[in-house]
C-alpha cells in the first residue's frame, strides 16, 4: 500500500477508474518466499517481510495499470520499482543497520523448514483491488 493524496473531487472519478480496472483483471495466485527488510519512504518505520516469489507478473500488470490511473490525475507513480510482499512486522525508525545478515539468514532457515512441512501456507488467492480514502474503503473484485 502507499498513500496518495486525492482532492475531495476526484474520489468518484478515481474510484470509478480503479472499478473499471479491477474488472479486466482475472484473480490470480501469489506464493510468498524469501524473508526481507524494508523501511518505509520516511525511514520513520521498518518492516519484516515475506517476498512474493508466484504472481509478481500479475502484480506488476496490476501496479501498471493502477498507475495509467493516477496519471490521468497528474498523480506520482504508485512504485517506480515495486518490491512485491507481505509485511508481518514492523518497528519504528529505521532499524536495517541494526540487523545482521546472519539474524535474517537464520529466520529464514526456520521459516524455510516450516514451509518444506506446510507450503500450502505460504499461498494464496488475489481475489481484488482495495482503495481507501479518508474513512472509506473500496472493494473491487476481480473476474
Amino acid at each position: 500500500s502507499k498513500t496518495v493524496a486525492l482532492r475531495y473531487h476526484w474520489i468518484k472519478p478515481f474510484t470509478e477508474s480503479l472499478s473499471h480496472l479491477a474488472a479486466h483483471h482475472l484473480r490470480f495466485q501469489c506464493s510468498l518466499g524469501n524473508i526481507e527488510m524494508y523501511t518505509n519512504e520516511e525511514k520513520s518505520r521498518t518492516f519484516l517481510g515475506l517476498t512474493v516469489k508466484a504472481g509478481v507478473e500479475e502484480l506488476s500488470q496490476l501496479v501498471t495499470d493502477v498507475d495509467k490511473c493516477l496519471g490521468d490525475f497528474n498523480l506520482p507513480l504508485f512504485y517506480d520499482e515495486p518490491s512485491f510482499h507481505i509485511s508481518v512486522a514492523w518497528c519504528l525508525d529505521d532499524i536495517t543497520e541494526l540487523i545482521e545478515s546472519n539474524q535474517l539468514s537464520q529466520m529464514q532457515g526456520n521459516l524455510n523448514e516450516v514451509t518444506d512441512r506446510c507450503a500450502e501456507r505460504m499461498q494464496f488467492i488475489v481475489k481484488e483491488l482495495r482503495c481507501r480514502t479518508g474513512n472509506r474503503t473500496y472493494n473491487y473484485s476481480f473476474k
